[in-house]
């Protein structure tokens, strides 16, 4: 597939993230994208692997997953609501899906799920934390304020633990057509909480700083309070203290995190050859 139709279908990719919460019909996505039912639909199983109706309900129903752990004042109904289902359909696919009721996956610390979901289980079990491990997280975080962004970016479908891959591409291509300067921001943008999606089918974005729009694939980011998480480590300890922000941090803290928006991680330098450490900030979108 060329790269111009491979960028719509993520552009549709894109839209279904942001409309998650809404009624999404195959044929109101293909319309946005400017083609047929029949070509997108085949285009878009070929980009990401998946059905645009398997794909949209998978998205839903890890959303609301998510928010049953992050949120436990929030009923069930109002839950399914916010997703576009009744209180017993979604009920029903969630145990199909997840192999327990929401009920269960709400007030249990570990539970037995499907086959396709045991790995969350195992994650979930370890959502015990104390106020020391707490505090070590927190004590890394400042408050402020980032401006607006105008990105270049490349969007990928991938286990999270092989972004690395995916930045050593971005970045060779980004060099080879002179789009890296002094001044250059390197910007991830995590689509999925990576304690309850499918982890093979996480949405990552590897993004630079542009100061025009002269290229299709451009995403705006717009200026907003975040919370943000100094990092500077061996990239191997990435993963850990991205899990530790999203296992303990989001769901324990007492913050107005927007989950509208997208957690990102700032760059401010390749790898250091001299350490193996890398300077990053993963910033937490506040309201």
């Amino acid at each position: 597939m060329d790269e111009k139709n491979t960028l719509k279908i993520y552009n549709a990719v894109n839209y279904i993230y942001s409309n998650f919460d809404k009624k999404l019909s195959v044929e109101q996505i293909s319309e946005y994208c400017g083609f047929s039912k029949f070509y997108f639909n085949r285009m878009f199983r070929t980009v990401t692997g998946e059905s645009v109706y398997s794909f949209i309900k998978r998205l839903k129903y890890e959303k609301a997953a998510a928010f049953i752990k992050r949120n436990s004042d929030i009923s069930i109904t109002e839950i399914a609501s916010m997703i576009g289902y009744s209180s017993s359909n979604f009920s029903t696919e969630f145990r199909k899906i997840f192999g327990v009721s929401p009920y269960e996956f709400k007030n249990s610390s570990f539970i037995n799920l499907s086959d396709s979901y045991e790995r969350i289980g195992k994650k979930i079990k370890d959502y015990k934390v104390d106020e020391n491990s707490f505090r070590d997280i927190d004590k890394n975080f400042c408050y402020k304020k980032i401006n607006s962004m105008k990105l270049y970016y490349k969007k990928h479908i991938l286990n999270y633990g092989y972004s690395g891959e995916a930045w050593d591409i971005f970045c060779k291509e980004a060099e080879n057509n002179n789009m890296v300067n002094k001044d250059t921001v390197f910007v991830g943008i995590s689509y999925d909480d990576i304690l309850i999606s499918d982890e093979n089918k996480c949405i990552y974005d590897t993004c630079i700083t542009v100061k025009d729009s002269g290229y299709e694939n451009i995403l705006d980011i717009e200026e907003g309070n975040y919370a943000c998480y100094y990092f500077y480590d061996s990239i191997d300890r990435f993963e850990k203290v991205y899990r530790d922000i999203n296992s303990v941090w989001i769901p324990f803290g007492k913050y107005d995190i927007d989950f509208e928006k997208f957690i990102i991680e700032i760059y401010r330098s390749y790898i250091e050859p001299e350490t193996g450490k890398i300077k990053c900030e993963i910033c937490v979108p506040l309201k």
